[in-house]
């Protein structure tokens, strides 16, 4: 044996480089909870949307887009995935509006223009879910409400303890658990050594953002929904396995439906599958919130004039005389 390669030596090193994978573990999983804060801008203006505020649960002022629809047709809530912002939705918004609905794009908090100390990968931005829908209800009393989340923005609406109630959900590849979101960036940047290591940044980001054990599964709480749930996934999706779907759509209430695009991976589905993603979204949609029309009873009919007393002069001379004008007909309750 050398003379370098001594039993304490040995250790030294194996020391030095645990302390050196931890050390650099902590430092990634910081990074991974960094916020991603950026400028975002104007709306396009053929949304014609407006720039909105609401206070999250959290503490956080929460920035949007309220795109308009027609009156009772309904609003959808879009929800981006983890490190984008409002932005990543608008192609949505487009193709939802033009089938009549009103639309509110929300940054979560730590993302877009949105302050916030860390991202939790749908634990805190579970907060401003609820507070979206409840700004609605105010905003647009009466609208039905229908929910559209990409990965972290499903994992946040299904992890949002006292949501108001919905009536449609939309849930894209959502991750099972918050340990499989963290795995999947960890993955994304480090490929396949993603194993060796996710488990332990998960152990440390665990210590920073102190989830409660029971709000890291959001599979656990499909059952909790309380609406029609539409599931989407794709086929070759490495990120969110289609078993995983299937089990999301196995915990769920029903009723519940999965869409299995076929030949997609971890990609924009809207962009994968367009034409086919407005129609299956749309009609799913559509089903649940329908047009909201006027119940009034119309009005009722108005009656005709009497018609006048008789001349007391002998009608055999004079001329016919023209009938007694009608009531105009009443209109039909206008359709919204």
């Amino acid at each position: 044996m050398k003379a370098w390669l001594t039993p304490t030596n040995i250790l030294v090193a194996v020391a030095g480089i645990v302390i050196l994978a931890i050390a650099s573990t902590w430092l990634y999983s910081a990074d991974l909870q960094n916020p991603a804060t950026h400028f975002v801008g104007r709306p396009p203006l053929d949304l014609q949307a407006s720039n909105i505020t609401y206070a999250s649960g959290a503490g956080v002022l929460i920035h949007g887009w309220l795109v308009p629809g027609k009156p009772k047709q309904g609003v959808v809530i879009l929800l981006h995935p983890s490190r984008g912002d409002r932005r990543n939705m608008i192609s949505r918004a487009e193709f939802l509006r033009k089938r009549g609905y009103a639309a509110l794009l929300i940054d979560f908090q730590s993302h877009g223009e949105n302050r916030g100390r860390r991202m939790t990968y749908g634990d805190l931005e579970s907060f401003d879910v609820t507070g979206a829908i409840q700004y609605l209800h105010h905003k647009l009393p009466g609208e039905k409400i229908a929910v559209l989340g990409i990965g972290m923005g499903a994992d946040a609406f299904v992890l949002a303890d006292g949501r108001p109630a919905v009536d449609a959900v939309v849930l894209e590849q959502m991750f099972p658990t918050i340990n499989r979101a963290v795995a999947s960036r960890v993955r994304s940047n480090i490929g396949p050594f993603a194993p060796l290591v996710s488990w332990l940044v998960m152990i440390e980001m665990q210590s920073r953002m102190e989830i409660p054990a029971n709000r890291l599964s959001a599979v656990e709480r499909m059952s909790k929904i309380g609406a029609p749930v539409l599931i989407v996934n794709g086929t070759d999706d490495s990120h969110v396995t289609l078993d995983e779907a299937r089990a999301e759509l196995a915990a769920a209430a029903a009723p519940k439906e999965l869409w299995a695009v076929e030949g997609a991976g971890h990609v924009n589905l809207h962009e994968f599958a367009t034409a086919e993603y407005e129609k299956r979204i749309g009609d799913f949609i559509a089903r649940y919130l329908p047009p909201v029309t006027d119940t009034e009873p119309p009005p009722a009919p108005v009656p005709a004039p009497a018609p006048p007393p008789a001349s007391p002069i002998s009608t055999a001379s004079q001329a016919p005389t023209a009938p007694a004008s009608q009531a105009p007909a009443t209109p039909a309750p206008r359709a919204h």
